[in-house]
């Protein structure tokens, strides 16, 4: 009933937003007698464990595709449908980024201000990740299987002793890795507005952003 409620509050946020305007207000405001299960994040200690986790993966991608979501914060989708030529170049600074973007049918973003560059950081350059993409063409994580990916991120969560609930309470997913991305850079950067640039929310004074942001000790 939750996933469907919220499912539905998104659709009907889409349709009243001032670009978009279908419609004025939101239905879904009734008082809910569930609670949305909160999205935990992981702590430094638990970024480090699977940090070192990946340094010598069964397969490529699981390195790739955890530091990536461990450093900038992108979501899953955003991650696994990156092509080779996604990855480019600043013209000025000639430092490399990912351009999250929907091309074609085989990419599509959550929303429009999903769509935005943002620099490869340079712990995951140092780690030889220009190095891994020289090589490649069309989608680089093509090997991936959707199906498969939750079960590998639980038995790697395992593996690094990471539980699968934070301090609070909160459930563990890889979609953790956006909620402490954008915990630990909002605790350390003081304008949100380049925070939600970086991580494709919409501008507007906490909100989103804020359900994202945690307590950390």
């Amino acid at each position: 009933m939750g996933a469907i409620y919220k499912w539905l509050k998104s659709v009907f946020a889409f349709a009243c937003d001032e670009e978009i305007g279908y419609i004025e207000k939101n239905p879904c405001t009734i008082k809910r007698d569930f609670k949305a299960a909160t999205r935990g994040y992981f702590d430094d200690d638990e970024l480090r464990l699977m940090q070192e986790g990946v340094t010598n993966p069964e397969k490529s991608w699981h390195k790739w595709v955890t530091l990536i979501a461990m450093y900038h914060g992108m979501r899953r989708g955003e991650i696994c449908q990156l092509r080779r030529e996604d990855i480019q170049l600043d013209s000025r600074t000639q430092k490399p980024f990912f351009f999250v973007r929907s091309l074609g049918t085989e990419q599509n973003v959550k929303t429009a201000n999903s769509v935005r560059k943002i620099p490869i950081h340079r712990n995951v350059l140092s780690l030889g990740f220009m190095d891994w993409i020289n090589d490649k063409e069309g989608k680089i994580f093509e090997e991936i299987e959707a199906r498969a990916f939750t079960g590998w991120f639980s038995r790697f969560m395992t593996n690094c002793n990471v539980a699968g609930n934070d301090e609070y309470g909160n459930v563990r997913s890889f979609h953790s890795f956006r909620h402490s991305f954008i915990t630990k850079v909002r605790n350390a950067y003081p304008n949100l507005h380049h925070v939600q640039e970086v991580v494709g929310h919409k501008f507007q004074q906490g909100k989103t952003t804020d359900q994202y942001t945690h307590r950390i000790k």
